[in-house]
């Protein structure tokens, strides 16, 4: 997380080429990398004992989600950037594109960053839906990320 951080600091000023590649590792070791630990925590915490033994294919279901929930927030978090209002959002508006930072927005325009949102979360909820009901409350919270304004 650190480095993911240190690496978006550093893009601010850096006159290497810009890409949606380059944003995308950003924030997977970012913002994914917080998601993706909390659930691999989460699994590991409620096996106990039996955490040597977790199940590869959970792990490898929460991944996948962990890493398309990071970048749909992240998604989600730029929009709100260049279409939300500070009223609404709670937050200072447009602040990214006059600090010149990376975004998806920036790079792909609006509609085409909200199509990215969707597609990610689909595919965060195929690589959940084998776990039935039990992946309900991730299912949610997807939903809520995915079509939050603040």
């Amino acid at each position: 997380m650190v480095g993911g951080q240190a690496d978006d600091l550093a893009w601010e000023t850096a006159t290497k080429a810009r890409s949606v590649e380059a944003l995308e590792h950003i924030h997977q070791h970012k913002t994914g990398a917080l998601f993706r630990a909390c659930l691999k925590l989460g699994v590991l915490a409620a096996q106990g004992e039996r955490a040597a033994g977790a199940d590869p294919d959970l792990l490898d279901r929460l991944e996948t989600y962990g890493r398309c929930f990071g970048l749909v927030f992240q998604i989600t978090d730029d929009l709100i950037d260049v279409e939300g209002n500070a009223a609404d959002s709670g937050k200072r508006v447009g602040k990214d594109a006059a600090r010149g930072k990376l975004t998806y927005p920036g790079f792909l325009g609006i509609d085409a960053s909200r199509a990215k949102a969707h597609a990610l979360s689909q595919e965060a909820m195929q690589a959940i839906a084998p776990l039935g009901e039990r992946a309900a409350p991730l299912g949610e919270l997807m939903h809520f990320v995915l079509h939050r304004d603040r």
